[in-house]
């Protein structure tokens, strides 16, 4: 099978383009490579439900840190609830989620090093299906893939306070991943009500924070088997560009990045270096 890349505007649509069946032709190689991503806005709603925005601060000079976000619930303030948005660029979801949730394995491992925590002891991994939790909080079986479906660990370990009970939680959307981290000591919260609270915070949440971007990102490229005729190419094309299609929805990547926060929620801008992503 021998695939070809055409190279599309934004402006071209599935209806626009599929009755267009002539051979893909590569323009894309005479135009000015732009950095994958240039900017970056994250966008974190003030308040949601009983969960209150307490602090947005991104990682000064790393870029590839994201942006954190700490907040709230009313009733139970002792809960600590960071939610942590960072690039991970245009990767299949399940290498990502990989990814995602081995750095954090690692970046816990140094903290053991270097006397932060101690003791962690890891419950098993498993799939975390946004969208089957329900009102209560607890979590049903995980669906189909998508952007809501991601990944739950639980472990326990040990901080001056005593031994914390903790959920790490990581989500794949568009270019970015979305990772939640709570902890609470089991006196202050037991581990179902904490178990339900956690899950219920991530339905909550992590569906309502958009990022936008700008970059080489916004460049809509469609592959296409050049070894069909007739009809099954045009499928094919067709094929490519609802693919195509579902990709910018997911990556929100633009030509110009819009700016603007909408009222009831706060942005912070990231911005990366030209060398900051790798060209295959």
């Amino acid at each position: 099978m021998k695939k070809a890349l055409l190279a599309f505007v934004a402006a071209c649509t599935v209806a626009a383009c599929a009755g267009t069946p002539t051979r893909p032709v590569e323009k894309a190689a005479a135009a000015p490579q732009r950095p994958f991503v240039e900017r970056s806005l994250v966008l974190a709603p003030e308040r949601v439900g009983e969960f209150e925005l307490v602090r947005v601060y991104d990682f000064e000079g790393q870029p590839a840190a994201g942006v954190g976000l700490r907040y709230v619930h009313a009733s139970v303030p002792e809960v600590v609830l960071d939610l942590f948005v960072y690039p991970v660029g245009r990767v299949e979801r399940e290498r990502a989620l990989d990814f995602g949730m081995q750095s954090t394995r690692a970046d816990l491992a140094r903290a053991v090093q270097q006397g932060a925590y101690s003791d962690i002891v890891y419950e098993q991994e498993q799939p975390f299906d946004l969208a089957a939790v329900a009102a209560d909080g607890s979590a049903g079986p995980a669906g189909e893939p998508g952007p809501g479906l991601g990944r739950r660990q639980a472990f326990r370990y040990q901080r001056k306070e005593g031994p914390m009970d903790s959920l790490i939680f990581m989500f794949h959307r568009g270019l970015y991943l979305a990772k939640g981290r709570m902890s609470v000591l089991p006196k202050q919260l037991p581990k179902e009500n904490f178990d339900r609270l956690a899950n219920h915070a991530m339905a909550t949440l992590v569906p309502a924070i958009e990022v936008r971007s700008t970059g080489g990102c916004a460049q809509r490229n469609v592959y296409v088997d050049t070894s069909l005729e007739g009809e099954a190419f045009q499928a094919n094309v067709l094929e490519g560009l609802e693919q195509s299609e579902r990709q910018a929805r997911e990556e929100n990547c633009s030509k110009a990045l819009d700016e603007s926060v909408p009222e009831g929620m706060r942005g912070q801008v990231l911005v990366f270096p030209a060398e900051f992503w790798r060209r295959d």
